[in-house]
Formats: structure tokens, C-alpha cells, sequence
């Protein structure tokens, strides 16, 4: 009897390991959060049961094109789809209130993201090395997140309506020798600016206190002018 239930146990188990994949079920998705994705689609639509997708649910699935993200997913964890190397567009509904650190890290080729403008927890990278994304004077600017610098600028002012400029967003900007940042910035991240080593002149503006330690790591010769 002991045996029967050992050889039924294990076949329930094989055949639940096999529905996950050969029977249409591509997600693994345990109290609401998603924490694992299966599947080899191309367009990919988020179930409507999910409440979270869990960190690193998506990481470096290259086959995915398109993910949508239907209302009632209320958070994007760390890492989810960091390298999906081949995601081009993304829809993220009002229900979400947070992306983590590097959700969207190194999709380089995400040239179509639907964010809504009420989100406003974005964490450290979450764009980060997403050049589809990059505008026409090198700037990765994601609901008023300056993420990443790229062009070759050596007197830059940062754009009107940036908020926040995020970790590493000019690291090694080596070119840059000066940079004015705009009233609406209210917070500069951990060595945003860190390796700068041309910087000579910050101008910022009085109302800017949220500026942390390591902001401008390695700029051995640049001065603070406030305006």
C-alpha cells in the first residue's frame, strides 16, 4: 500500500511538472506573485490573478517581444526582466505602484514603454542601458528619472521636469566638464556622477538639499555653485 502511494505521489508530481510546460501553463505563480516564467511566446500578456511579479521572474528570457501587464499587478520586482535583450515594448498599468532596482535593466532593445505618471517608486537602474529609450540628445528619462547619460557633452543642462538624477546616470562621463541641473530636481543618487573626472562646475539650485554623500565620487576637482 505504502508503495502504490510512493509511485502515485511521484506521478502527480511528473504530471504537474509537465502541465507547467506542455500544458499551456508557462507561469509559476504562488499567493499572487509570479515567480517564474516558462514559456518561449513572443507576446506574452500577464495573468489577471498576479498581484506582483517577483524578482527576477523574467530574467534574461530572450525570446519575449511584447509584455503586457494587465490592471491589478500592483508591483514590479528587483531584476524581473533585466536582459530580456529582445522585449521592444512594454504596458504598465495605473495598478502599479513600484518598479525595483534593475527591473528593466539592460533591455536594450525596449524602444516602446507605457508608464503611468502616478508611479512614482522607481528603483536604482530599473531602465538602466535601455538605449531604445534614449532621446535624441542622449538622455534615458523615464517619469522624470534621468537614468543614464550617454552622449559626449562637455557643458550640459540637464532637462526641465527631471526630478531625479539616479545612480550612475553619468558614471565615467569623462568629457564632461560642466553641468547645470534645473530647479525641478529634488534628489541626486549614489555616484550619479561618480568618475566625472573633467567635472570642474556644478550648478545647482538652492532649493536642492537631497544630494547624497557619494554623489560625485572620484571628481577630485569640481566645485558646487548654487544659483
Amino acid at each position: 500500500m505504502k508503495k502504490l502511494t510512493l509511485v502515485h505521489m511521484v506521478a502527480v508530481v511528473l504530471l504537474a511538472c509537465f502541465c507547467l510546460t506542455g500544458c499551456g501553463k508557462s507561469f509559476v505563480i504562488e499567493n499572487g506573485v509570479l515567480t517564474e516564467y516558462l514559456g518561449d511566446k513572443e507576446n506574452v500578456t500577464i495573468p489577471k490573478n498576479v498581484v506582483m511579479i517577483g524578482e527576477g521572474a523574467f530574467e534574461e528570457c530572450k525570446s519575449i517581444k511584447t509584455v503586457t501587464i494587465p490592471e491589478g499587478v500592483e508591483s514590479i520586482g528587483d531584476s524581473a526582466f533585466t536582459h530580456c535583450i529582445n522585449l521592444t515594448s512594454v504596458v504598465i498599468p495605473e495598478s502599479v505602484t513600484s518598479i525595483g532596482d534593475e527591473a528593466f535593466y539592460y533591455c536594450n532593445k525596449l524602444d516602446d514603454l507605457t508608464v503611468p505618471e502616478s508611479l512614482k517608486d522607481i528603483g536604482d537602474m530599473a531602465f538602466s542601458m535601455c538605449y531604445g529609450l534614449e532621446d535624441d540628445n542622449g538622455f534615458i528619462i523615464v517619469n522624470g528619472v534621468l537614468f543614464e547619460y550617454n552622449g559626449a557633452e562637455t557643458e550640459l543642462t540637464i532637462p526641465d521636469g527631471v526630478t531625479r538624477i539616479g545612480k550612475y546616470a553619468f558614471y565615467s562621463c569623462i568629457n564632461l566638464k560642466g553641468v547645470t541641473i534645473p530647479k525641478s530636481v529634488i534628489r541626486i543618487d549614489y555616484s550619479a556622477f561618480a568618475n566625472c573626472s573633467s567635472l570642474t562646475e556644478v550648478r545647482i539650485p538652492e532649493s536642492l538639499t537631497d544630494i547624497d554623500e557619494n554623489a560625485f565620487l572620484n571628481c577630485p576637482e569640481y566645485n558646487i555653485v548654487v544659483y
